[in-house]
């Protein structure tokens, strides 16, 4: 019997290494109430970036 962890063996390269880096930034609330959040996901694959992304959370009151 073969299990998932057998069969994903095969695929693995150990010489790819990959990091991500989260950066939350808070946003106090201006003159209108409006408060949020900024979250930045950064991926890296053997050091070179691959992917950002941004997320923006706002929140009135």
């Amino acid at each position: 019997m073969q299990t998932i962890r057998d069969a994903d063996q095969g695929h693995l390269d150990a010489t790819r290494r990959i990091s991500g880096v989260s950066t939350p930034q808070i946003y106090e609330s201006d003159a209108f109430g409006w408060h949020g959040h900024q979250i930045e996901q950064l991926i890296n694959v053997n050091g070179e970036r691959t992917s950002i992304s941004t997320t923006l959370i706002l929140a009135s009151g």
